[in-house]
């Protein structure tokens, strides 16, 4: 359970007695002091044991603490909107890390009550992918960080409280009305946008990870990825990879990519720049993760019991 001073109008609230110890806490404070004993520092971060801090604007600071805090320090002039940008982003990734959680590049929509995730670098269209196939009627679970629980028997994917954001030029290719914009800076075109909602539950048994990237061929393709390329494209997909060293432990991390590439399997979907052929990719996508959950794919290794 999280507790928060802040309105998150995209989480699902719970209508229950005050807890005396919620899960998570998230409050706004006048000032957030330098941390004592930083391990690294500079203008806009420094990185202590289980204690993070970084000011993504001068105006603006988030200290993570023990996987259980997140305090924001604003000045006034920050409207809630530009909070929650980065609440939602890096302090809650930095917050799964706390808690030996691993924290995903990825975008996800449930498919015959599994979860299919969508990962690659950004602009890869991963929220576009996600968006074509919630308008397919597959319900939207998270978008750009996905959180991923391998200690269970199977690999389950955690509900994430963000919204679905589109660039303007991807709200005009799916005919998506775009809602209120993410950022208050003009030169950010990227907005929310309303599709089926994800209205929380149980986690979701992850049957699939697809790495997207572009390819000069006429048509989409999807191939297994194995070995030394699956893990190394497994890691990359962490989110927020450059800050691991400051927060996780290696050897921990390493571990659980590992569990994560024998519990699930990662394909790679190469689709054609030409959103004309949007579509196409789209059906390539459903009919490939229909064979996946129907065990006729040889590839299908998370499949549920």
């Amino acid at each position: 359970m999280v507790k928060s001073e802040l309105e998150l109008p995209t989480a699902i609230p719970i209508h229950a007695p005050p807890i005396e110890r919620p899960d998570v806490t998230i409050r706004f404070c006048e000032r957030i002091e330098p941390l004592a004993n930083a391990s690294l520092a500079n203008q806009w971060l420094e990185a202590g044991d289980r204690d993070f801090l970084f000011r993504p604007t001068k105006d603006l600071s988030f200290r993570i603490r023990d996987g259980r805090e997140i305090s924001i320090s604003r000045t006034p002039g920050v409207a809630d909107n530009e909070v929650r940008l980065f609440l939602v982003g890096l302090a809650w990734g930095v917050l799964c890390h706390q808690r030996g959680l691993l924290p995903l590049h990825c975008s996800a929509v449930e498919f015959a009550d599994q979860a299919f995730a969508f990962t690659g670098p950004s602009g890869a269209g991963k929220s576009t992918l996600a968006a074509g196939l919630s308008q397919r009627g597959h319900r939207h679970l998270c978008d750009d960080l996905c959180v991923i629980d391998v200690s269970c028997d199977s690999v389950e994917l955690r509900h994430v409280p963000k919204g679905l954001k589109l660039w303007r030029d991807a709200t005009e290719a799916l005919d998506i009305q775009p809602g209120p914009p993410v950022s208050s800076d003009p030169r950010l075109e990227k907005f929310f946008v309303s599709l089926s909602r994800d209205d929380g539950g149980a986690p979701l048994n992850v049957a699939a990870l697809y790495v997207l990237t572009e390819t000069e061929a006429p048509a989409p393709s999807i191939s297994e990825l194995r070995g030394g390329a699956l893990f190394a494209e497994l890691f990359s997909s962490i989110y927020r990879v450059d800050f691991l060293s400051l927060l996780r432990s290696s050897h921990d991390v390493f571990a659980q990519i590992a569990e994560l590439s024998k519990k699930i399997s990662v394909f790679r979907f190469a689709r054609p720049k030409d959103m004309a052929r949007f579509n196409e990719g789209l059906d390539l996508v459903e009919a490939h993760m229909g064979e996946v959950v129907a065990g006729g794919h040889a590839d299908g290794r998370n499949r549920a019991a």
